[in-house]
């Protein structure tokens, strides 16, 4: 009996970007899990990179006591949207949210304090995004009866070098994902952007490191078709 197949759809930005939109993306996956193991790629939702990076500057307190709050009400606004479909799911969910943001809070506050921000740490409240908006989409489809998994870059995807633009470790990455393509499961989430070193530190993929994380999960899962959806309109 030959292994259903494997489809790799990632989704950009705007096409995560609010209630409506994550809901199409729900529908799309559900679609495609029909006929298809499936691996989703998701990016921040529009905007929250932007907001986290702030144009390289470091910011005082009271700017990353804003940036955070900025943070905490576009998610919160989302998961308020999604609230009466996640049933007890949202409790949990806002629960996750609470705690990337006071992880980002920490460390913006930490970069206030030094008067500097070391690369490693960028890297890691640039990944914020990602994890926040890959959490709501995982809720979401595990309210629809979906099963997804969640599967933490820093454990699947193998990179090295610079913190803000590493390179990719293919042999390593595709190891890591080798049980995950041997298992049971049929529905994995891949928050984009970046991946974990030797130490399991984050790092990133840098600047369009969404649509490299999609590549090298499809490579990594021999799929046999990735889609990279840039908007999906809700």
């Amino acid at each position: 009996m030959q292994p259903t197949p494997i489809r790799v759809m990632k989704f950009g930005g705007t096409s995560v970007a609010g209630a409506a939109r994550l809901r199409t993306v729900a529908d799309l996956v559900a679609a495609a899990r029909t006929t298809h193991r499936v691996c989703v790629v998701a990016s921040a939702m529009a905007g929250v990179t932007n907001l986290l990076v702030n144009d390289g500057r470091v910011p005082d307190p009271a700017a990353a006591d804003r940036l955070m709050d900025t943070f905490r009400a576009l998610h919160a606004e989302v998961v308020e949207a999604l609230a009466g479909e996640l049933g007890p799911g949202a409790a949990s969910l806002r629960a996750e949210l609470d705690e990337l943001e006071a992880l980002g809070r920490r460390l913006l506050h930490g970069m206030a304090l030094l008067e500097e921000g070391p690369p490693s740490v960028r890297a890691q409240v640039s990944s914020l995004g990602e994890r926040a908006s890959c959490s709501i989409l995982v809720a979401l489809l595990r309210a629809r009866g979906l099963e997804p998994r969640y599967l933490d870059p820093v454990e699947y995807v193998r990179v090295e070098g610079d913190p803000l633009q590493a390179r990719p470790c293919l042999a390593e990455t595709g190891a890591r994902f080798a049980g995950v393509k041997a298992g049971e499961g049929g529905l994995w989430v891949l928050p984009g952007f970046f991946g974990g070193d030797e130490q399991g530190r984050i790092l990133s993929l840098g600047r369009g490191g969404s649509d490299h994380s999609a590549a090298l999960a499809a490579a990594a899962l021999e799929a046999d078709l990735l889609e990279i959806w840039t908007d999906v309109v809700g």
